[in-house]
């Protein structure tokens, strides 16, 4: 079986990928896949190596960026023998190190000691152009250092404690995934396949290649009743990992939607589609799930009262974290 991409988050889809891949061709031919909030990269990747179809993966997350570029696009650059190149980094006490005395422990980017911090910062400041290298970093931070990209840990998945956490255990695994995603670049067979780090409304404006494609999203939808304080859950990977990856201190992401604003919700889904359809895609397919905000009924009702949706597919999933243990998956197809 092809291995999945994953970037280590809640949310990834590659489990669900012969599922979307019924769904979106179900008989049909397109020119390009398009996934305007590609987040984990399982089902970009999946389509492209099975159906060896040209892909195009946005995200507004600098770090899912990282990760797409490099294993969509980058095939080609040098690989490097990574772990003796990390043995001759240079410390930095840079943005991660800047943040360790912040009180609140998802400010500070979690427990890590400031040997860490400095590698970090060290690491991604010398090699700022190598996205395999970042993707790699990226990935360390949130698997080791927090509980699925939803917020930062004090202690690794192995009960270490992050201020405990030994470097050369830290270079490892960042090696590992290093590795891993030039491997699984090996896999990429087709040539003309692009990533983009915007919103989605910007990519819909000005992207030039819908012609006969299919258009998919599935975006950062709130948490439907979790998040009392109207934040979006996914604030650590579009915005947090982000700020370390780039070493700037970056805006919040307005783009990312809230429990207290609906209509943005509804006028950015408005806005992809419409768009999408007008520059000549083939079809639009819109997934979200029912522990999500809006609840899916309410955004079926809106989309068939907008949109020619010409099929509705549900998908009742297990999940470890939901109280229910299971929840729904739900595809929108429109044409």
């Amino acid at each position: 079986m092809q291995k999945a991409l994953s970037l280590s988050y809640f949310g990834a889809q590659s489990r669900f990928a012969n599922e979307i891949d019924a769904i979106v061709f179900d008989g049909q031919e397109y020119s390009r896949y398009i996934d305007l909030t590609s987040g984990g990269m399982g089902t970009p990747y999946y389509l492209c190596t099975t159906k060896k179809i040209p892909v195009t993966v946005n995200d507004i997350s600098y770090y899912s960026y990282c990760c797409g570029k490099a294993v969509f696009t980058e095939k080609e650059t040098p690989k490097v023998a990574l772990f003796d190149t990390l043995n001759a980094v240079e410390p930095v006490e840079g943005l991660l190190f800047s943040k360790r005395f912040e009180k609140n422990i998802n400010l500070r980017y979690g427990n890590w000691s400031d040997e860490i911090r400095k590698f970090v910062d060290g690491v991604v400041t010398a090699f700022s152009n190598d996205y395999f290298i970042l993707a790699a970093i990226g990935k360390t931070l949130l698997n080791e250092g927090s509980f699925r990209g939803l917020t930062f840990c004090g202690t690794s998945p192995n009960k270490i404690k992050l201020g405990d956490y030994p470097l050369f255990t830290f270079q490892k695994k960042v090696v590992g995934h290093y590795e891993n995603f030039r491997t699984l670049a090996d896999t990429i067979e087709v040539t003309n396949c692009e990533a983009c780090n915007m919103d989605a409304s910007d990519l819909v404006f000005t992207y030039d290649k819908f012609k006969d494609a299919v258009v998919y999203f599935d975006p950062a939808w709130p948490f439907a009743a979790s998040y009392a304080d109207k934040t979006n859950p996914y604030a650590i990977v579009a915005h947090d990992i982000p700020e370390i990856l780039k070493q700037q201190l970056l805006d919040p992401i307005e783009a990312l939607w809230t429990l207290d604003k609906p209509q943005k919700i509804y006028d950015d889904v408005t806005h992809w589609i419409t768009m999408a359809l007008q520059k000549g895609a083939k079809r639009v397919v819109a997934n979200t799930q029912s522990t999500n905000f809006p609840d899916p009924k309410d955004l079926e009702t809106y989309l068939r009262t907008t949109f020619n949706v010409v099929k509705v597919v549900s998908s009742d999933q297990f999940s470890g974290m939901a109280k229910s243990k299971t929840f729904t998956e739900f595809w929108y197809v429109i044409e």
